[in-house]
């Protein structure tokens, strides 16, 4: 409470203090126009010296009322004052030091365009940082780290199990379906994989049922393979300004699947704790590999992986992947990049399309290393196409 807060209380007690200590001092049988009545009943004419007395004596005790609430007021706003500096101002003070922002008018939108243009301008330069979890504070560096550790590796020890369902079978009710979106839900598990480090909810969501709006087709899943999580990430979650719920394309039968837009837009709306003030411009943006090279992909993943412990998620040609039969049609899918290796040029990452589903990987889930020039190349191998059409927003990654 400010003094200025001090000085209302004042006033308010002032006012009630008064107006209690007139009805108590009151003469009786005052509303007598012409004259007042004293206790001995005898009329005395109003101007007489006993009357001015008698006022004295009620105008001094309003007075020392004034007197008493003025001080009050005064007290208390001093003791608000001086709690806000015992307790208010050191954590205000605790969150300047860790970078958080005080409350500003609501910029234009050119100016909210301008703030997010400068985010991504120092996300690109790798100066912007997120040691912490889901909602946590983003940290701007005023320079990017000028070394890194030559190795670093993500705990893989949840998220390895991830396995997407695949587009028949049973599930866990116990009933028997056939969806084949499902076995294009690697947009969902690149992204459940990723979020891990964000909020650690990947197997423990719980049991719930799902309804995949392409086909109509509903199925309970557990935590079991860390399935509920993704399935939630498929069909479930709710993006602002997204025009429907989910990450995959929802309109066509079968779903177009999940867009680098529709990564980028998710992941920054989990991992900022689903804030509406801070989601879109929170950690992460899109690249395109046509503007990049083998360099600045590296350079992106060892940032995040190092600095900040997270992982990033490419688009890639699942063919030219080493857990992948290189026979058949170009594969789009999305892998999460969990870990680098400068001394044997290997970057480690999680893929959640299995073998034993039918999705078409060589095994189930787990984790695979890939060389570097081989991840740029499966990267290289989708087309770029940077339309916002749910069978585009292709070709690059989203770190």
């Amino acid at each position: 409470m400010s003094n200025g807060g001090g000085r209302h209380v004042a006033r308010a007690v002032s006012r009630a203090g008064a107006r209690e200590l007139s009805r108590l001092t009151k003469p009786l049988g005052a509303s007598i126009v012409g004259s007042e009545k004293l206790g001995s009943g005898k009329a005395v004419r109003k101007g007489s010296g006993l009357v001015r007395r008698q006022r004295l004596v009620t105008i001094g005790k309003w007075l020392l009322c004034v007197v008493v609430g003025v001080a009050i007021g005064l007290y208390l706003g001093a003791s608000g004052t001086a709690a806000y500096y015992q307790y208010a101002a050191p954590h205000l003070a605790s969150l300047a030091r860790a970078g958080a922002s005080t409350p500003t008018p609501t910029p234009s939108a050119a100016a909210s365009e301008l703030l997010a243009a400068e985010w991504r301008s120092a996300k690109r330069a790798h100066r912007i940082v997120a040691p912490g979890f889901a909602g946590g504070t983003v940290y701007t560096l005023a320079d990017a780290p000028t070394t890194y550790p030559p190795a670093a590796q993500l705990d893989v020890s949840v998220i390895q199990q991830s396995l997407e369902p695949g587009g028949h079978g049973t599930d866990a009710a116990g009933k028997p379906y056939d969806d084949h979106n499902m076995w294009d839900l690697c947009g969902p598990g690149a992204a459940a994989n990723t979020l891990q480090f964000w909020n650690g909810l990947i197997d423990a969501w719980g049991r719930s049922s799902y309804d995949d709006p392409s086909t109509g087709v509903t199925t309970t899943w557990t935590d079991e393979h860390n399935r509920s999580y993704i399935l939630h990430l498929a069909w479930d979650i709710n993006v602002p300004g997204g025009v429907h719920a989910g990450m995959m394309d929802a309109f066509h039968d079968p779903s177009y699947g999940v867009t680098l837009y529709g990564l980028r837009d998710a992941l920054n709306w989990e991992a900022s704790g689903e804030s509406a003030a801070t989601w879109q411009t929170y950690f992460y943006v899109n690249e395109w590999w046509n503007n990049n090279t083998p360099d600045t992909l590296h350079a992106d993943i060892v940032h995040d992986v190092a600095e900040s412990g997270k992982p990033i998620i490419a688009e890639v040609n699942a063919r030219l992947l080493p857990n992948w039969p290189s026979a058949g049609s170009q594969k789009n899918h999305f892998i999460s990049i969990v870990g680098y290796d400068d001394g044997k040029h290997e970057y480690t990452y999680t893929d959640t399309c299995g073998h034993s589903t039918g999705c078409g990987s060589l095994s189930d889930a787990g984790i695979h290393t890939v060389a570097y020039s081989q991840l740029w190349q499966a990267i290289t191998s989708i087309p770029v196409n940077t339309s916002t059409d749910p069978h585009a927003g292709d070709g690059g990654w989203v770190w």
